[in-house]
Order: C-alpha cells, then structure tokens, then sequence
C-alpha cells in the first residue's frame, strides 16, 4: 500500500532534524579542530590533499585514529551525505505518490501564494489538496528545489498567463511544433509578455497619478 505525502513528510523531517543534528556535532568538532595546528594544517589542504593526508594519519596513530577529531569530522561528513541521499529518496517518491498535486510537470511554470502552489498551465494547484499548511509548504519547498520559482510572478498574474499560454498552443499547433520545449522557449515568450503588461500597468498608474 502506497505511504501518504503525510508519513513521508514525518520521515523526511525525521531526517532532515538528523541531518542538523550531525551538522552541529559536525561544526564543533570544526571549531576544537581549528584550535590546534594540526586542524589548521589539515583545512588549509585541498581534498585530494586531506585524503593523502588521512591515509598516512591512519598509518602513524592506527589506534587512535577513530578517537581523532579529524576522523569524527569526516565521518560526520559522511553520514549526513547519507542523510542526504535518503531526503532525496523519501522527496522522489513524494513526486511519484498518486496524491502529488502537480502530474504533468513537463509544461510548467511553478507560482507560490502564500502556502499555496500553483501551476497555470494545466490548472494543477495545493490550494483545495486537503493537507495542513505545514504539508503544503513541505510540497512548495520540493517543487523549489527542483524546478525553482518565478518570483517575479504572483497569483494575480495566472489569469493573463492562462491567456498567452492558450494563444501560444494555438500557434505552436499551427507551425507544426508541437514537441516545442514549455520549460525553454514558450515559458521565455510567457515571461516577457506578462512583464510587458507589468510595465504597461506601472505606465497606465504612473499616468493616472500625474
């Protein structure tokens, strides 16, 4: 049985609250590191250099070597990349779950209102999904992570998008261009009307006021 969005979210802030965890344990091993010439030696290397360095430290103080600030940092290092990789994990099969607002994620243009997600060209949103702000967020952050945000566009501006984007299908389909790529060339044509019609009411207001 597919898990919900919402026991994905308690896992991914169950890692995610791992992950800080070990990011702090992580920085004061830096910081008693960075006390001693041997911590300001080890970080004034490049990486390649660090792991030269490591494989002859292990040598010299085999026994000691696990019971070494530098070896607690770099193990540090390697569980939150762990952490990491299964965060992004756990956000995939938030993508994949049957609930995920957004399906058709090849012709989009991400908008965020508030706690609210929207996508004006196929008319997908978080806005009626019935989950908790918290949830929704937890939505918005994936798809910014992922596809980014136009934040020069606000939900005032869906309306007039939904208009240039149906009159550009109609000419798409017209020049037999169907396979025409919505995150490059059409989403740049959406951009820069809406910006015009941004310019022209700034003009009309700017007018109206003198």
């Amino acid at each position: 049985m597919e898990e919900k969005i919402e026991d994905l979210y308690k896992k991914w802030r169950e890692i995610d609250s791992l992950i800080k965890k070990r990011t702090e344990d992580q920085n004061e091993a830096y910081d008693k590191l960075m006390k001693t010439e041997l911590g300001k030696f080890y970080f004034g290397l490049t990486d390649e250099q660090r792991e030269a360095f490591r494989n002859i430290y292990i040598k010299i103080n085999s026994k000691d070597y696990y019971n070494s600030d530098i070896y607690k940092y770099c193990n540090f290092s390697s569980i939150i990349e762990k952490y990491h990789e299964i965060l992004h994990d756990i956000e995939k099969d938030v993508l994949d779950n049957d609930d995920f607002p957004f399906k058709n994620r090849g012709s989009a243009i991400y908008i965020k209102d508030g706690v609210d997600t929207y996508n004006p060209l196929t008319d997908e949103s978080t806005k009626d999904l019935e989950v908790s702000d918290e949830i929704k967020l937890f939505i918005q952050n994936i798809i910014n992570d992922l596809y980014g945000f136009k934040d020069e566009l606000t939900a005032d501006d869906i309306p007039v998008i939904k208009v240039i984007y149906d009159k550009l299908n109609i000419k798409i389909k017209d020049d037999d261009s169907k396979d025409t790529d919505i995150n490059g060339i059409v989403e740049d044509i959406i951009l820069h009307k809406v910006k015009v019609i941004h310019n022209w009411d700034k003009k009309y207001l700017t007018y109206r006021e003198n």
